[in-house]
């Protein structure tokens, strides 16, 4: 690689994408605390558990709609001012839920309003963010430090959570630390945090021929004019837009039913607060490890291949998850590890968005593709609530491997792309 290039090749792209992990912690703690304390929820303020399926389920809605907003936002004032917005305004509303949450319609509209501030926070501004700073052959390298940050977050909230529910037997004062804490995390990558390689007079991460042709990708894209509403049509019309769009309904139908009742099918068993926080805290470190293995294998092998073998993984142990359920606990946890590991597919999913979605519209048109993800995001929880209310929660997971596996079929119905058309 020449000298000229080689200078300016931006390795600050590895701290942007530090930044990146950092949006998922804040959206993490945000996003899956309140399912660790949904049974002291319940016994705090009366509701059921099917009130505690509408709220998780109002939350995935909004959360879902909230992403065309966001991804469109992305795209006309930068990833990092909308990453300010959502991460402290997410933060701010996750306290508010904790203090003033005392029935069910205050505490499913301050949950839902916290759901629309981080809906944008993953899959609908990841790529814009990450598709700058990182060209095709590393944009699974990229994306898999940025999306480990959730899988981290996970594993430490299922430990964190507890013992501070513990220390303080308030779910209230567990919820507002896990606020305050999400603001400050939100700061710090605010800080790190640039829109774009130029901003510091840099150059995308990756090999010297797709450096050439993402910078002059990029210059192209700086000259037109900011994407206006036209945007969501010129996405609509994308077939890939399409396919993306139903596999993530397949997708996060399970991810968010198993992200809502993961810990509380624990607690259902009789373990305790602890113990079931473990089971979260497995399922996140196998996620990480499947987000290393998944998200650099989609830099070698078509990315569609890696997403479906993901969820494949994914669909098979979630099935074997619920004949198995209530057997021995340390069987449990081996089936709840091997379906984290399936869960690395969270970073092929986001990198795909940033090769079959034109550069102009890559914020817009992933926040489409995420808005069809409220489908599953509502019937997730909501079926999930409805199983365990009739015949147990276990029959939830039989159905949220079919999802998944449906979600990896999907995803091989995407067409071959090179790395020049993936720019």
């Amino acid at each position: 690689m020449p000298e000229d290039i080689k200078r300016k090749v931006s390795y600050y792209a590895i701290a942007v994408a530090f930044a990146g992990m950092l949006t998922q912690f804040t959206l993490i703690f945000c996003q899956s605390s309140f399912s660790q304390v949904i049974p002291d929820f319940l016994e705090s303020t009366g509701l059921t558990k099917t009130d505690s399926g509408v709220i998780t389920s109002t939350f995935g809605i909004v959360y879902a709609l909230s992403g065309i907003v966001w991804g469109w936002v992305n795209d006309r004032i930068g990833s990092r001012s909308t990453y300010a917005i959502m991460g402290l305004g997410g933060s701010l509303f996750m306290i508010l839920f904790a203090l003033l949450s005392t029935n069910l319609l205050v505490a499913t509209l301050l949950y839902s309003i916290m759901g629309f501030m981080i809906g944008g926070m993953a899959a609908a501004s990841l790529p814009k963010l990450i598709g700058n700073w990182f060209t095709p052959s590393r944009r699974g390298f990229g994306m898999t430090i940025a999306n480990v940050g959730g899988v981290l977050c996970g594993a430490l909230i299922g430990v964190l959570v507890p013992q501070i529910l513990i220390a303080t037997n308030s779910w209230r004062t567990t919820l507002t630390t896990v606020g305050i804490i999400a603001a400050v995390i939100a700061v710090v990558y605010i800080l790190i945090m640039r829109n774009k390689p130029s901003d510091k007079g840099l150059l995308p991460f990756g090999p010297e021929e797709e450096v050439r042709a993402q910078v002059e990708d990029q210059k192209k894209i700086e000259k037109e004019k900011k994407p206006g509403i036209r945007a969501y049509l010129d996405a609509l019309k994308l077939k890939n837009i399409w396919i993306l769009g139903i596999m993530y309904i397949f997708f996060q139908f399970a991810y968010s039913g198993t992200n809502s009742y993961l810990a509380t099918s624990f607690r259902e068993l009789g373990q305790d607060a602890v113990m079931a926080g473990f089971a979260v805290t497995i399922y996140n470190i196998a996620q990480f490890i499947g987000q290393l293995f998944w998200g650099n294998l989609s830099d070698r092998i078509p990315r569609k291949w890696a997403m479906a073998g993901a969820c494949f993984t994914w669909g098979v142990f979630g099935a074997v998850f619920c004949f198995t359920y209530g057997a021995d606990i340390i069987i449990m946890y081996v089936i709840v590890f091997f379906m984290g590991i399936g869960l690395g597919a969270m970073s092929v999913k986001n990198a795909i968005n940033i090769d079959y979605i034109p550069g102009e519209i890559r914020g817009t048109g992933a926040g489409v593709v995420a808005t069809y993800a409220v489908i599953g995001r509502y019937l997730g929880p909501m079926l999930t609530a409805v199983l365990w209310e009739s015949v147990g929660l276990q029959w939830a997971f039989l159905a949220m491997g079919g999802a998944m596996i449906l979600a990896g079929l999907t995803a091989l119905l995407l067409p071959k792309i090179t790395k020049k058309e993936a720019i």
